[in-house]
């Protein structure tokens, strides 16, 4: 009952941080009447992220509990409790990784102070911490072996995706692009993780035409805008053997994300041996997962 009560506790405090940071976003917003148009910027950028990683790489007391911003949990760190059970759901139909493993990424997972539920088996855990561990899982379970792999993220918010892959596999390397303030973000974070791997990070003004074994994308590549997505495509994701991109653009324009977006018929017509897969949990009408 106290594990309960602790939840719901926690949800309603979310929800209150989350009206609290879109009320004084949106003033900023309306007080910009020359804010750049749809096609300069990603969708995350709209919404203040650059300047808000910014701000929480600056102080060493913002970095203990950056997790908990509300901007931040907004953007990133967003996962409620009832889609992390069923991300916890997932993690136990694919059986893909070693429940030794599982607990190791969540019993280390302290770094910016994250929202932690109850979740029977899995302790006392983030539901984004479960989320990455979902996806790891899945690309396991589609015959992927990350072992001595060279890989490449697009979008890595925190380094969350990265760590748990760290921690289950022995990647050769693994290359970042994000913003610079975030690729600070990342450094800080997987260094403190104990992160193992040999970590890269890609300049984003100079994107590099490069062969990666596997890319990942959870979300990200679907939010930039098309000129940023066509660059993205060319010289990295069609120069990746595989990939597994989470989208919520491109296919159907339900939530208004497609507008300025590459669509679905595109990516499949351009990335060799692509395929569209559901995504399991559904968090969002236009998404869907990407596949070569």
């Amino acid at each position: 009952m106290r594990h309960v009560f602790m939840n719901y506790w926690i949800t309603i405090r979310q929800v209150l941080k989350f009206k609290m940071f879109i009320f004084v976003n949106r003033i900023a917003v309306e007080s910009k009447p020359n804010r750049p148009l749809y096609n300069q910027f990603s969708d995350s950028q709209r919404l203040g992220y650059e300047g808000l990683v910014t701000r929480l790489i600056s102080s060493q007391r913002k970095m203990q509990n950056f997790r908990r911003s509300a901007g931040y949990q907004l953007i990133l760190e967003h996962v409620n409790l009832p889609t992390g059970l069923k991300y916890a759901e997932r993690i136990r139909s694919l059986n893909t990784i070693e429940a030794s493993k599982v607990l190791k990424i969540i019993e280390k997972d302290l770094l910016g102070n994250p929202v932690k539920y109850f979740i029977a088996e899995f302790q006392k855990c983030s539901p984004t911490t479960l989320r990455y561990i979902s996806v790891a899982s899945e690309i396991l379970s589609l015959g992927i072996n990350f072992n001595h792999l060279n890989l490449v993220e697009i979008g890595s918010g925190y380094g969350g995706q990265a760590r748990v892959i760290d921690i289950i596999s022995e990647v050769s390397s693994y290359t970042i692009y994000d913003l610079p303030s975030v690729q600070e973000l990342n450094s800080v974070f997987l260094q403190s993780s104990g992160f193992k791997s040999n970590i890269k990070f890609g300049d984003i003004d100079c994107i590099k035409a490069e062969n990666y074994d596997f890319c990942i994308s959870n979300y990200a590549f679907s939010e930039l805008p098309f000129p940023v997505q066509q660059e993205y495509l060319e010289k990295i994701i069609c120069n990746s053997t595989h990939g597994y991109m989470i989208m919520n653009s491109g296919r159907y324009n339900h939530s208004g994300r497609s507008v300025g977006k590459i669509p679905l018929k595109e990516l499949l017509n351009r990335i060799p041996n692509s395929r569209v897969l559901e995504e399991i949990p559904l968090t969002g009408p236009d998404n869907y997962v990407l596949v070569w």
